[in-house]
């Protein structure tokens, strides 16, 4: 059986969100299921409610005091499908692979590609890049003197 650790960062990895935020998420989807309230859910995991209303309509979690979907579901119109998973895995692949062929650290790479020493661990984590930011990194990956 997998650890839980490694479940949290798949489940994180699915929605899109930090590892943190999944494990939050979680503890919310199982006080909702057991009947406790949003107030209660927010005050036990000593988030901001604001924070915890977007997790919840991240998550579709519908507590007995607050429901994120209710008024669409008023109007007769559906609950929005979740939303896909988007983890650039192929890109991810990519960095990690250049890293390791060029002997250079991540957060080097990062620096040096476009100025954030976190990116590659962001990436890793679920972090979806915009179509300028791939560009720009595979663009660095293309460089020939990158490529020895």
């Amino acid at each position: 059986m997998d650890s839980p650790p490694y479940l949290f960062d798949q489940f994180a990895k699915m929605r899109g969100i930090s590892k943190e935020m999944a494990k939050r998420g979680l503890m919310m989807q199982a006080y909702a299921d057991e009947g406790r309230t949003f107030a209660w859910s927010v005050s036990s995991l000593g988030i901001a409610k604001a924070t915890a209303q977007r997790l919840a309509r991240k998550l579709m979690i519908d507590f007995p005091d607050y429901r994120p979907y209710a008024e669409k579901e008023r109007k007769g119109l559906p609950r929005p499908a979740p939303e896909p998973s988007f983890v650039d895995e192929a890109l991810c692949a990519d960095v990690l692979d250049f890293c390791a062929r060029s002997d250079m650290a991540p957060a080097t790479f990062g620096r040096l590609a476009i100025g954030d020493p976190s990116f590659v661990i962001g990436l890793r984590q679920g972090r979806r890049p915009r179509q300028k930011v791939s560009a720009r990194v595979r663009a660095f990956m293309a460089e020939p003197a990158r490529a020895a």
